[in-house]
């Protein structure tokens, strides 16, 4: 079994100890407008570099918040590979929290669920691996705090949600290449700590969690490299990028409706230009292998 590798230090500096208020579906009841919110997303099988946004909305100061999450395939296969990172940014980097924060990452739930309250899954001993890219196994756990030292408090605000706004949590990663789901829950970290912010007077007040799920779907291209879409890579082909590249023609368009990329943008730098024409030259006329002088249609 893979373990969990992670591409900074760790640093475990404290936990807070907090009531459950989340359900095991990742939603929960409670009222108001504290919240966390992450973001859900479709991609292609394979995508690398794949960013979710976790967006923190709250109506009164927050000394303290305490974020634990989940990450478990719905769909086995269809999960995370060769990297993972969390950053912290947008309203908690510019606030006091950040004076003391907490990264701990769990690479299995603990056997027995010894949280009270609707938790989906309990993790205990954190682990410390050396540095280097994150691989995971489902389920795991990613756990992040932030505490002010002196009186100072996250001003009331909001993130913004899913497609606008800056997420104060961002996760990073690669999926595998398995058609299917898995999904960014919360959890509960012992001893007994679960999502929560925390006023100046140390109470913590019910937060609503709404989980994302990541949905991997295939990713078929018919037409890459062959924008006329008959089979064979030819001067056509070199004619109908000219007319897109030079002569601001309408862009050609993939049979396939899950291809991320055009037929013509085949260095997949998102335009269609010069550069894609040399390499439409290189492979029509000069038998240069499309495997190597193209780029893949399905990575970013």
């Amino acid at each position: 079994m893979r373990r969990l590798l992670l591409p900074i230090a760790i640093v475990f500096v404290g936990v807070f100890v907090v009531p459950a208020v989340s359900g095991a579906d990742g939603t929960d009841a409670s009222s108001g407008s504290n919240s966390v919110v992450v973001e859900s997303k479709t991609v292609y099988a394979g995508q690398t570099g794949v960013e979710v946004g976790a967006f923190v909305s709250n109506d009164v100061g927050v000394k303290a918040i305490v974020l634990p999450f989940e990450i478990r395939a719905i769909d086995a296969g269809s999960f995370i590979t060769n990297s993972f990172e969390l950053i912290v940014q947008g309203r908690i980097v510019s606030s006091p929290l950040m004076d003391l924060r907490t990264k701990a990452y769990y690479d299995s739930p603990s056997e027995s669920n010894s949280c009270s309250g609707p938790i989906s899954s309990t993790y205990g001993n954190f682990v410390v691996p050396p540095l280097g890219s994150a691989y995971f196994d489902s389920p795991s756990g990613v756990y992040f705090t932030g505490d002010s030292y002196g009186f100072e408090t996250m001003s009331p605000g909001s993130d913004g949600a899913p497609g606008s706004g800056t997420p104060s949590i961002l996760f990073t990663f690669d999926v595998t290449t398995t058609p299917g789901s898995f999904e960014i829950d919360t959890m509960c970290a012992l001893p007994v700590t679960h999502l929560a912010m925390v006023d100046e007077n140390f109470e913590a007040y019910p937060v609503q969690f709404t989980n994302g799920v990541i949905t991997i779907i295939p990713c078929q291209c018919n037409c890459f490299g062959d924008p006329i879409c008959d089979g064979v890579a030819d001067v056509f082909d070199l004619v109908r990028t000219v007319d897109i590249a030079f002569r601001n023609g309408p862009p050609a368009i993939d049979s396939s409706p899950d291809c991320p990329r055009s037929p013509t943008d085949v260095n997949c730098d998102g335009v269609t230009n010069v550069f894609d024409y040399v390499k439409l030259i290189n492979v029509i006329f000069r038998a240069a292998d499309p495997a190597t002088a193209y780029c893949d249609p399905c990575s970013d």
